[in-house]
Formats: C-alpha cells, structure tokens, sequence
C-alpha cells in the first residue's frame, strides 16, 4: 500500500493476489510496474490476462536459468502436465532424461523451494506454481518441435491410462492430436 497509495493499492490487491498467488517477489514486481505505469487500468486488466515482461524476465533469468541444466530440462518437458510424480515425469520425459536425473530434479526443487508445490503429506504429487508453469510452457514451445511436444503428450497418455487415469489419459491423447 506505502509504494503505490491507498486507492491504486486496494484496486491492484484482488487482481495481484490472483495473479501471482500471492508471491510476494511478483507481487513487489508488480507493484513496482503498476506504480510507473501510465495507465494503472490498462496495466491492471493486462497483468490479468498475461505475464508482464518484468515478472517474465525475472522468472527466466533469476529463476529458470540458474537452475542446472538437467532441472532446466525436467521442468521445461513436464509442463505439459498439472500434476505429476516423480514416475509420472519420468514416463513423459523418456529415455532422453534418466529417471534418477528426475528425482534429483524434484528433490532439489522441493528443498530450494522454487516454484514446486506438494499436493499430499508424503510429497509425491506436485504442481508448479501457475506463472512458473506458464513461462516453462512459453519456453517448451520455443525449444521444442511440435513433433516432440507430441511425444511428451502421448507419454504422458500412455502412464495415465496405465494407472486407470482415464480422464487425463485422454486429456493428453487429445493434446497429441490424437
């Protein structure tokens, strides 16, 4: 409320919050942004409808990029997926990342907390923070064929249905073009 004053902070507050779920580094960007903004408005409804380049930036080169290179590569090929496991990665990645490789990837995501979000007490299901998600999303499509990306989906198809994920199966035989 101090950095953007009392009436733009309450009309940024619901939209940040959602947006960022509440992270306070991207709501701080944001805020940081909104404030020089010439139009505090239209700077508001776009923050709601996509990334804003700052926060984009900063997840890329403060958060992604730091990461080793085989992190950098589990999470870009599992953010096809909304939740997964550490088998779940591993089916969908393939041979091209060894599953050993995927479990030092959670492992080290879930103990530097970056981004990784445990769904159960035990820590086996887990989600990505949804900007986190979008930009590995953003990152995938730069990185990788359309032919590959089908690939992830169909692997990803094929371990849901193994497990009587029907739904989800059928979900990512649908994102295959299948």
């Amino acid at each position: 409320a101090c950095l953007l004053g009392n009436d733009l902070a309450r009309q940024a507050a619901g939209p940040l919050q959602e947006r960022t779920e509440g992270w306070i580094a991207l709501v701080r960007l944001a805020a940081l942004s909104l404030h020089s903004a010439s139009d505090p408005a239209a700077f508001l409804e776009r923050l709601c409808r996509e990334l804003d380049s700052s926060m984009n930036r900063y997840l890329l080169e403060e958060i992604l990029l730091r990461q080793a290179p085989f992190v950098q590569e589990v999470l870009m090929r599992t953010a096809i997926l909304d939740t997964f496991c550490t088998e779940l990665c591993a089916a969908t990645i393939g041979e091209d990342v060894p599953a050993e490789n995927v479990q030092a990837a959670l492992d080290w995501l879930e103990s530097t907390h970056v981004f990784l979000v445990p769904l159960n007490e035990q820590q086996q299901w887990y989600h990505l923070h949804p900007l986190f998600k979008q930009l590995l999303e953003q990152c995938l499509q730069e990185h990788m064929s359309q032919e590959e990306i089908i690939a992830l989906h169909r692997r990803a198809s094929t371990w849901y249905a193994a497990q009587g994920l029907l739904k989800a199966a059928i979900e990512h035989t649908l994102a295959a073009g299948d």
